[in-house]
């Protein structure tokens, strides 16, 4: 890796850089400790196999950066390291969002069955008022296929409710 940059010395010289270092965290630490000595970084980039990367020079402020990045990079390991069981938690969102979602599973049903009746009562009326065979039978299938439609309704939101109340289970259980 090459780290290449632009500094403004103390006597406002402009100076070009360039070096191979090992990595990164050194590469950062460099140019810190240039700001920290006075000089001023006009602009820096980091140049591997994989192309260019250019460092914006105001966070150079002359803290070092090793020391954050390596406490960083303990805390990624430990949390790769953690069992994938534990890192999943508990969302309080999740489960009030799934008692949303039973509740408007439990408004529909409620709905499908209205309509259920309303049109078992349209059909019980037509067999009963309608003396046209032709018409009553055309109009007993319609309410008939309506029927079966809104029951069939009632039967995915019945099994939407169903997974609801059991991924609910499970949230309240982890």
């Amino acid at each position: 890796m090459i780290l290449s940059f632009v500094a403004i010395d103390k006597q406002e010289k402009r100076r070009d850089f360039w070096c191979q270092l090992p990595e990164l965290e050194v590469a950062l630490d460099v140019l810190s400790s240039i700001t920290l000595k006075g000089e001023t970084i006009i602009n820096a980039q980091i140049i591997d196999e994989e192309g260019r990367i250019e460092l914006p020079p105001e966070v150079f402020d002359g803290q070092p950066f090793s020391d954050a990045i390596r406490q960083l990079e303990g805390e990624w390991e430990a949390i790769l390291d953690e069992p994938i069981g534990a890192v999943v938690p508990v969302n309080n969102w999740q489960i009030e969002l799934t008692c949303q979602q039973l509740k408007i599973y439990e408004g529909r049903i409620a709905q499908f069955n209205v309509v259920v009746n309303q049109l078992g009562l349209l059909r019980e009326r037509a067999e009963q008022v309608i003396r046209n065979e032709s018409c009553r039978i055309t109009l007993i299938n319609h309410y008939n296929a309506l029927i079966n439609t809104y029951c069939e309704y009632i039967n995915q939101a019945e099994a939407g409710q169903q997974v609801a109340q059991q991924k609910l289970v499970k949230l309240q259980g982890a």
